[in-house]
């Protein structure tokens, strides 16, 4: 949303408003949480000696789980030889509609020690997880993993609209100018609506609609949603 500059015409301060609004983005605020309750947790280990060691999880066929994992192991032994290995290394199998949902490299994670989160419905065959290498005789350490009940919750949503109390002609706004942010989230997690202007100027709201005061001037405005129990945003 853009305020077009401020100019004086027969003693009115008059306001154009061109509603541009950007494309709305989402991203995780902080490592989101699946909608579900945790099912187990653990380590797979990078070896068993020179063999593979997986690990075996029973699962309701049909039913549908995210799985979280995290951590680094060494390719070998000695600490100081890179590469690490980390979650990208770890094989799923037995596991229906296996698809990637998100891989979260904000801090404290980076993008050596990634976050990864999986999708999938369980099969009537054990699910098993697997560190997959060449050669596993000089491995050490492991992947941590969680697994819980259902997917990771969809973001919240936002759309912004600019209302005028006074119009002018051609598109101009004499007064009034406000624009109104409607946003909600598919869990019926509590939001946090946030703006800023290019000016500097604040402004935030616990409920939908939000609506602000639009100043005189020319300037942009940014907002974003954030979904308190998911730490997931949107912004436009």
């Amino acid at each position: 949303m853009k305020l077009k500059k401020l100019f004086i015409a027969l003693s009115f301060f008059l306001v154009i408003v061109n509603a541009l609004f950007g494309k709305v983005s989402q991203v995780f605020a902080a490592p989101p949480v699946p909608t579900g309750t945790l099912v187990t947790s653990g380590e797979v280990m990078s070896h068993n000696g020179c063999s593979p060691a997986p690990v075996y999880i029973n699962l309701n066929a049909g039913q549908t789980y995210t799985i979280l994992m995290s951590g680094t192991y060494l390719y070998w032994s000695d600490p100081s030889k890179l590469p690490h290995g980390n979650a990208g290394d770890l094989a799923i199998y037995n596991a229906d509609n296996l698809a990637l949902a998100e891989i979260y490299t904000q801090p404290p994670y980076d993008s050596s020690d990634v976050l990864e989160y999986y999708t999938f419905t369980a099969t009537s065959q054990p699910l098993v997880l697997e560190i997959f290498d060449s050669n596993y005789c000089d491995n050490s350490g492991g992947i941590n993993y969680q697994l819980y009940t259902g997917a990771l919750p969809s973001p919240p949503v936002i759309s912004g609209a600019v209302t005028c109390g006074t119009p002018g002609t051609n598109g101009w706004c004499r007064g009034g100018a406000k624009i109104v942010l409607t946003a909600s989230d598919p869990q019926g997690y509590g939001i946090t609506i946030n703006g800023t202007t290019s000016q500097g100027i604040n402004f935030s709201c616990n409920v939908s609609p939000c609506t602000y005061s639009l100043p005189e001037g020319q300037y942009t405005v940014n907002y974003t949603v954030t979904a308190a129990t998911s730490g997931l945003t949107a912004s436009g």
